[in-house]
């Protein structure tokens, strides 16, 4: 226990140097300005609703109105009053043009309507209005870009989550009894997050986004603080990704570096070149490492911590939740294929088998929202992904900050994307979808500024040359 409380103790040591170092201002190479008005409280509620500091349980068939819930249902309510004083004013429509969110829109409107045959309707009625305040709350946003705001959503959500780590890793610190939990493995502990609540699987994804993030922003940082800042706050959070033992995490990580090296190189020459030399000198440091300390004892406490007690059954088969997939949400799905067996609620209670959700939210949506849930749904992710490729891609060539950002948008996708294979996200209200929500915002606030701009460029040469023009005239 004092190997972990220690390796926690110095994580948020290097979280708060690198508060302190970056004056609390954790997204100031932005650039961009924050006008918060009704729905910026608005959001603020929303995600505070999605934050757990007291009273969970894990009991997958629990909905008892607890001092948890009542606190959840206040932020809701707060939340809905900023957006209905906010909608009079705000042209709503706009922001619903961007097709990811209004399919989000479609699929918490659909888990409303069928609610009635969900074996919990209350439930599942409350869960699908919290999806369609989401997609509200982000269309509003979008809406903001008309009159010239440029509220980063993407950028704020990240913030907060940088400060729900460094809180998970407080928590370590003074409670290290109810946050680190007995597991199997390499520490035979896993670390749970107190402050907020969390689960090691999202604090692994979490820990494994803002590292990657960080280091993104470490390479563009145009400050020697901002460089150190986000340095500290990257460490931090492999802390996290370590003691959380998340090893969709990991996967995730590797496949966001071998994306962000070759993209932030400025040339395919040194890209190239750069991934060459990384992989040369890690399969020396590797190879030297195993001829002088052998191999069972370099690579036997790796083996253990991607195992995490499990035994190798339990590691090939992905700790039962292929056999979940194929046996639990298949059979629900081809049970009612239609219209699913309740908005969030088909896992919960429509089945005998103790278990909150499939590891998997493509199954989980098919399970319990169906196959006219699951289109609209499916189709907002996938879209969604793709407009954020595309924008990368298109951006390779732009000035580094351009690059950064899109970047950035691409890296939180892809761990949004590797958690939803083993986990469940996006499915109902939570970070992940606030989060999804809020880079669709991002990407379409930044197209209409981008076809302004354009405009604007457009009208100023046709002026020039008029004026050019009738000069050359009064010459004559």
């Amino acid at each position: 226990m004092s190997l972990v409380v220690s390796i926690a103790a110095i994580g948020l040591v290097l979280f708060t140097i690198g508060l302190v170092i970056g004056r609390m201002r954790l997204i100031a190479d932005t650039g961009s300005r924050y006008e918060w008005g009704f729905w910026g409280w608005a959001w603020v509620a929303m995600f505070m609703s999605g934050t757990l500091f007291f009273g969970h349980s894990y009991s997958t068939r629990s909905v008892a109105l607890d001092a948890s819930a009542m606190v959840q249902l206040a932020w809701v309510a707060a939340a809905c009053c900023f957006v209905l004083v906010s909608l009079p004013r705000t042209k709503i429509l706009f922001g619903l043009a961007a097709l990811p969110i209004m399919l989000f829109l479609l699929y918490g409107l659909f888990g409303l309507v069928t609610s009635v045959l969900s074996p919990a309707p209350k439930f599942s009625a409350y869960k699908a209005g919290l999806v369609v305040v989401d997609a509200i709350l982000a269309a509003g946003f979008l809406s903001l870009s008309l009159r010239g705001s440029r509220w980063r959503v993407s950028d704020f959500v990240l913030g907060l989550i940088v400060l729900a780590l460094g809180g998970a890793l407080l928590g370590a610190v003074l409670w290290p009894g109810e946050a680190f939990q007995l597991k199997s493995g390499v520490f035979g502990v896993m670390l749970y997050g107190t402050l907020p609540i969390m689960h090691p699987n999202e604090l692994g994804m979490w820990g494994g986004i803002v590292m990657v993030v960080s280091l993104v922003r470490w390479f563009a940082a145009s400050t020697a603080r901002s460089r150190w800042a986000w340095l500290f706050i990257g460490t931090s959070s492999a802390t996290v990704v370590l003691l959380a033992q998340s090893r969709t995490s990991v996967a995730a990580i590797l496949v966001s570096l071998l994306v962000a090296i070759p993209y932030l190189a400025r040339t395919r020459a040194q890209a190239l070149i750069g991934g060459g030399v990384l992989i040369m000198l890690a399969v020396g440091v590797v190879g030297v490492a195993t001829v002088i300390v052998g191999p069972d004892t370099l690579f036997g406490p790796l083996v253990e911590y991607l195992k995490r007690g499990q035994d190798q059954g339990g590691l090939e088969t992905m700790h039962g939740r292929v056999w979940a997939w194929m046996n639990i949400g298949w059979p629900m799905f081809m049970e009612s294929p239609l219209i699913g067996n309740g908005f969030d609620a088909g896992t919960r209670f429509a089945t005998d088998v103790t278990i909150g959700h499939l590891h998997n939210s493509f199954f989980q949506v098919l399970a319990n929202s169906g196959l006219l849930g699951f289109i609209p749904w499916v189709m907002a992710v996938t879209i969604g992904s793709c407009q954020l490729f595309l924008r990368a891609w298109r951006r390779r060539s732009a000035p580094l900050q351009q690059r950064v950002s899109a970047l950035v948008a691409l890296l939180i996708m892809i761990g949004l994307l590797a958690r939803a294979w083993t986990g469940s996200v996006l499915v109902s209200h939570a970070w992940s979808t606030m989060m999804f929500l809020g880079l669709m915002v991002d990407l379409y606030a930044s197209r209409r500024s981008r076809v302004s701009e354009s405009a604007a460029n457009n009208v100023k040469n046709k002026t020039d040359v008029t004026r050019k023009t009738l000069l050359a005239h009064r010459r004559a």
